[in-house]
């Protein structure tokens, strides 16, 4: 068993530590999209390096747009970047510096302890009773002497606790600190490790959290599962990685990486056999595909996600649309940094467009075929007319059906209200025109084929025109674009789809349904809605437009179409449409309203329970989720449950 004292001693040494049967069980955080600091391949210039929330103020700048990002940010050009801020621990001058604290401590002691021998005239210089002091001196002293000792003990052992996990790891920049976003991990990595190594564990650790819900027979953190903690060593490690790139290049070289800090310490003289992974986002994919694709389970005790979005996130899309949105409220700080975020990450269609249209990583976000169909959703009006006419306009596709989702905002009125049949296709039978809403659902059977690759449609995921903001070609960076999808993220989604380590833990971002804040409304499902024509004129109250307006939306509207778009300037929430009949329409890509934590909905972060060990929901925006005291404490505690494991690993049990 490995043991480490807190006395130095009289060599001057920081501490002894006996690593002739030291067992270690490495933590590694897998950070999330955008949670990885990258620099230029080339030039080994910094590109993104998130160390607070104005570290990245630059991609804020006019000159750092679409043509800039897309020449940039390009997975093929950037690295890992390990320069990143680091909460540090000592350097060889404070080493120094805690030599000299000691022997300081260490005179100080003996100089307090020798004055209370000079206040008691019954002891001689080396402390031996010369005379008979009377009982309530001996008490007393006694008493004075221990308080002197107890504190020298406690100064010392503050020392340690201090810089024991130098003596023990060494530096945290050579564990990968420095590749991740210090302003989403910084904190918590070094109270993670703080804990990991404290004497005894914090208070409330043996409770369940309340609302956990599990397959486990022993919610209880018991003091025999608590001894984990003393009996093994728990260095905590980050692994960054190119998030521009597909998440089965990353979990490749991630998983090289694993098996070199497995490597690492056993030949520094310790046992190490596997490993515990602590995922944020799209940290959680990587790991996923290097447990379960790649074969990497065998290196893994367990893994914990942190709002990870297991079958995607409607939120890709709609940010691909019309940029990242900006989820404080009010007319305060919070509300500027996240003015400035949204304007870091993408403010647009084309920002993001130029970004993710050339990286798999991000694509890999968008819904899979598990997320289920229909997510995606188009409501439009229509006018019934006294004559006879046909609805739904075939080139609009939509389905008729009585709405029975809460989700969507849009009511179907039926038969006995409008005397419209539930079929479409049908004539009306009223007599005064009625406007009435209907909503076209997609995906239908394939998210790929009619969405994520559809060229025909103005809601399509890609606007073509946005593809190469510098040239303005499309055709060869479609078939960049195309290969993508087909060749990298379809493949991930079908890879990983329903696999999940067998010792998972899982906290996902859930909150009051009934009263959901701005900052946790997430996109369950994306819907358009019509917000009327872009002209007053253009379409009259019985819906026909004569010839003299047709001829002048004609002239307005001269330059040549595709989609039956008019303006492909639009890169926010809104798209201006003409229909076939020659009206003009708008859309408006409505706000996020379902619960979740901002981005991921609760649709996905929420995993079936018959994968996973235990679940928590808890109450947390995306990006911050590992700053909650919930999440870190569900986190801690989760370590130490898949820590069990092992005492049934024969190269590491006692």
């Amino acid at each position: 068993m490995a043991e480490v004292y807190t006395d130095l001693n009289e060599k001057n040494k920081i501490a002894r530590v006996d690593i002739s049967d030291k067992r270690v069980i490495p933590v590694i955080l897998l950070p999330g999209i955008m949670g990885s600091n990258l620099k230029e391949k080339d030039s080994e210039e910094s590109l993104w390096l998130v160390d607070d929330a104005f570290s990245l103020l630059q991609w804020s700048l006019p000159t750092h747009g679409a043509i800039k990002r897309k020449n940039k940010l390009h997975p093929a050009r950037v690295s890992v970047d390990n320069i990143g801020k680091v909460i540090p621990i000592p350097s060889e001058e404070e080493l120094s510096q805690l030599k000299k604290d000691y022997n300081r401590d260490k005179s100080a002691h003996n100089y307090a302890t020798q004055a209370l021998y000079n206040r008691y005239p019954g002891f001689d210089d080396e402390g031996k009773y010369a005379l008979t002091p009377s009982k309530d001196e001996k008490s007393r002293l006694k008493k004075d002497i221990q308080n002197i000792e107890h504190k020298h003990k406690r100064a010392v052992q503050a020392l340690y606790e201090k810089y024991a996990e130098f003596v023990l790891f060494g530096y945290r920049e050579a564990r990968g600190w420095g590749e991740v976003s210090f302003l989403s991990y910084g904190s918590f990595l070094d109270d993670l490790q703080r804990k990991l190594l404290a004497k005894k564990p914090p208070l409330n650790i043996a409770d369940e959290i309340p609302g956990t819900e599990g397959n486990t027979n022993e919610p209880l953190l018991t003091k025999e599962k608590l001894k984990v903690l003393k009996k093994y060593l728990f260095p905590v490690h980050a692994i960054g990685y190119v998030w521009l790139d597909s998440s089965m290049n990353s979990a490749k070289k991630v998983g090289g990486k694993i098996e070199k800090i497995i490597s690492d310490y056993r030949r520094k003289g310790m046992k190490c056999n596997k490993v515990i992974l602590v995922t944020h986002s799209m940290g959680g994919l990587v790991a996923r595909y290097y447990s379960e694709c790649l074969g990497g389970a065998k290196n893994i005790y367990g893994i914990i996600h942190g709002v990870m979005p297991s079958i995607g996130a409607a939120a890709t899309y709609t940010r691909m649309k019309r940029g990242t949105e900006n989820s404080a409220t009010g007319y305060n700080f919070e509300r500027f940094k996240g003015f400035v975020t949204a304007e870091i990450l993408g403010k647009n269609a084309a920002e993001m467009t130029a970004i993710c249209s050339q990286s798999p990583g991000p694509l890999e976000l968008l819904p899979s075929k598990d997320y289920g169909m229909r997510w995606l959703r188009i409501q439009h009006d229509y006018v019934v007319e006294k004559e006879p006419i046909t609805l739904p306009p075939p080139e609009l596709d939509v389905e008729y059906e009585k709405e029975t989702d809460p989700e969507i905002e849009a009511d179907i009125e039926t038969e006995e209200e409008t005397g419209i049949e539930d079929e479409p296709g049908v004539k009306t039978k009223d007599l005064e025109p009625i406007i009435i809403s209907g909503t076209a659902r997609y995906p239908k059977a394939d998210p790929y084929e009619e969405i994520y690759l559809r060229r025909d449609k103005w809601w399509k995921l890609i606007d073509e025109e946005l593809l190469n903001p510098k040239t303005g070609r499309t055709e060869k960076d479609w078939g960049i674009y195309e290969e993508i999808i087909l060749e990298k993220v379809k493949p991930f989604h079908e890879r990983i789809s329903g696999k999940f380590h067998s010792n998972t833990y899982t906290f996902y971002g859930e909150t009051n349904p009934k009263n959901i804040l701005k900052k946790f409304k997430t996109q369950t499902v994306a819907t358009w809605s019509e917000t009327g024509a872009e002209f007053p004129w253009a379409m009259t109250f019985e819906g026909m437009i004569s010839r003299k307006i047709r001829q002048e939306i004609e002239d307005r509207l001269s330059k040549p179409l595709t989609d039956r778009r008019v303006k492909t300037g639009e890169v926010n929430e809104i798209r201006t449409i003409r229909t076939t009949d020659g009206e003009l329409k708008r859309y408006k890509l409505n706000d996020a309203s379902n619960n979740g934590d901002g981005t991921v909905p609760v649709h996905s972060g929420k995993i079936a329970l018959k994968n996973v060990k235990e679940r928590l929901s808890i109450e947390t925006e995306h990006e911050p989720a590992y700053g909650s005291p919930i999440s870190q404490l569900f986190t801690l505690r989760s370590i130490i449950k898949i820590a069990q494991q092992v005492y049934n690993d024969k190269d590491m049990a006692f």
